[in-house]
């Protein structure tokens, strides 16, 4: 994990999302006052992303979907506002190159960046990369975020 002046260790920052181990899927946060947000995450063996020692690829989507809800969270803490819920609600473009390779012990690098902002909805663009930064998926993702503040 790179070193980074901002950097948000995830297991010191559970309350951000409802998600419990084994379902949380990101170790850290970087770059979260710049306009893409990094994550990364150590893939364990006893993962569920893993089939009989095989990644499956659809859970791409989760590992771009959490780096995209924690690192909002965060933001929407550091304003002292709550987020409530968030979710996607479609996927466009769903792109898989390579991951027949992965296993246990490799980092990968989510990269998550939003396209449109059109609260509580959101458009973004996500990226994942092994460690030695092959692009292993690409997605477009929408979906939802509300603060506590925006609920009826």
């Amino acid at each position: 994990m790179p070193s980074q002046t901002k950097c948000l260790l995830i297991k010191e920052n559970l309350d951000l999302l409802p998600h419990r181990p084994p379902m949380v899927w990101i170790d850290s946060l970087t770059d979260l006052d710049r306009e893409t947000t990094r994550a990364f995450y150590l893939l364990r063996k006893d993962g569920l992303y893993f089939d009989q020692g095989r990644f499956v690829p659809s859970w791409f989507l989760e590992l771009i979907g959490q780096t995209y809800g924690y690192s909002t969270a965060f933001k929407q803490k550091s304003l002292k506002k709550h987020l409530r819920i968030c979710y996607i609600a479609a996927v466009n473009d769903f792109t898989v190159s390579s991951y027949a390779h992965l296993r246990a012990g490799q980092t990968l690098e989510i990269q998550v960046r939003t396209l449109h902002d059109l609260h509580p909805f959101y458009v973004l663009e996500g990226f994942v990369f092994s460690e030695d930064k092959v692009l292993l998926c690409r997605a477009q993702i929408k979906g939802y975020a509300e603060t506590a503040e925006d609920a009826p």
